[in-house]
């Protein structure tokens, strides 16, 4: 498969412009590179490359059963092995991937797998990618205000974000209704809303995945000496997520390692405690990537047993 070729290349473009984001920060900050070196090489390995991880298995496994979720709804079945395996390389490949887009290959994975029609299953990861914005997006901006970030934000702040994204689906909705034409594009996005037992599931689901996301953040900053309350954590992960999603640079590269270390500095961490926090942040980026290029080696020693999968 063609992506599994620009794989490495797109990893090693992000550690180079990552390599180059964090030079940049240095020379304006002024760093103490080996007071940086001296916190990562003292970090907490069994967070970093234990609980971390583990942590970010439970989010896939979750991802993995949202995805069912949304199968279920145009009568497409995958066997359990073959929907895990396939949404962890799918997730993988956002990790390296423009505004985490390479998830999308989901909609090829079903396509192959369970005979979905393509436009339908590119819907359906639509719908999966607006309860994300969504969930996210006022997990945000509730932990901006919790946190007292920027004096925290008004109420009325997180109900207009709210009523927003309403106001979106709802438009959706009426649309697909009205227009025959819409609602052959659109019906299998907007079921992923007006049906009660998928809606509250994939709402669920989505809110663990990101308050799980939210502690691998956590648990990261905190194995270099870097210690954030789960709230401020919060607000640094979806700022800097959503920043990402407008940064064509692979796997957000750049954008995360600036976000980082600048709400850091914000925060009153030291320059080089800001180095080392975004460092470790994108330390997950590989870690997800590692984890992907497992599963999809999973996958073909499965195939080739002449397993489903």
């Amino acid at each position: 498969m063609r992506w599994r070729i620009a794989l490495k290349p797109m990893g090693w473009a992000v550690f180079a412009v990552a390599a180059l984001a964090i030079a940049a920060f240095a020379a304006t900050a002024g760093i103490d590179w080996r007071a940086v070196a001296g916190m990562l090489g003292a970090a907490d390995t069994v967070g970093l490359l234990a609980i971390a991880p583990a942590l970010t298995l439970s989010v896939w496994v979750l991802r993995a059963v949202r995805w069912k979720l949304t199968l279920d709804l145009i009568d497409r079945r995958l066997p359990p092995i073959d929907l895990y395996l396939l949404s962890s390389m799918a997730i993988g490949l956002a990790a390296v991937t423009p505004a985490q887009s390479g998830e999308l290959m989901k909609a090829e994975f079903a396509r192959r797998g369970a005979g979905a029609p393509i436009a339908e299953s590119v819907a359906l990861f639509a719908g999966e990618r607006l309860y994300d914005v969504a969930t996210l997006l006022v997990l945000t901006l509730a932990a901006v205000a919790m946190s007292g970030l920027a004096g925290g934000l008004p109420p009325a702040v997180m109900l207009a974000g709210g009523a927003g994204l309403v106001a979106v689906a709802a438009a959706t909705v009426m649309l697909a209704r009205n227009s025959p034409a819409a609602a052959n594009a659109l019906g299998p996005f907007v079921r992923t809303m007006s049906t009660p037992s998928v809606a509250a599931g994939m709402a669920a689901t989505t809110l663990a995945c990101w308050l799980i996301s939210g502690a691998v953040w956590r648990v990261a900053l905190g194995s270099v000496g870097v210690e954030l309350t789960l709230a401020a954590t919060i607000a640094l992960m979806g700022l800097v997520t959503f920043a990402n999603l407008v940064n064509l640079a692979p796997g957000g590269v750049g954008t995360t390692e600036a976000g980082v270390a600048g709400f850091l500095l914000l925060q009153g961490t030291s320059p080089e405690a800001a180095a080392a926090g975004a460092l470790a942040i994108r330390f997950l980026g590989f870690v997800a990537m590692a984890l992907g290029a497992a599963h999809w080696a999973a996958h073909r020693v499965i195939r080739r047993r002449g397993a489903p999968a």
